[in-house]
């Protein structure tokens, strides 16, 4: 059995309330599920190199968006094209969570 301790969930819960905090606008609710389905996936990235599952090189931006959307995209080439209409803001926070991947890496 993995036992979870607080530390594990830190980078996510840094602090902040998450519950509902009253929105100005549609494009910023989508950034924060943006960046709530980032947490998720910066969790399970965490999981799985605690289990030794870690892939061959760091992932793109693209590639955490697209983990985290599993089976909604079949091709690549379809995923490469719903990636382009991706908003900057929103891509600015998977390209974020690339960056930590990669300095995982680095380290």
């Amino acid at each position: 059995s993995v036992v979870v301790s607080e530390n594990d969930f830190l980078d996510v819960a840094d602090g902040r309330d998450c519950r509902a905090v009253p929105s100005s606008s549609m494009e910023e609710e989508e950034e924060d599920a943006d960046k709530v389905l980032a947490d998720r996936l910066r969790l399970t990235t965490n999981w799985n190199k605690r289990l030794g599952k870690e892939p061959k090189k760091p992932r793109t931006a693209m590639a955490l968006w697209r983990m985290a959307h599993p089976g909604e995209y079949r091709t690549q080439k379809e995923a490469a094209e719903a990636w382009k209409r991706v908003g900057s803001k929103k891509r600015s926070v998977w390209e974020k969570l690339a960056l930590d991947d990669k300095r995982r890496w680095d380290r």
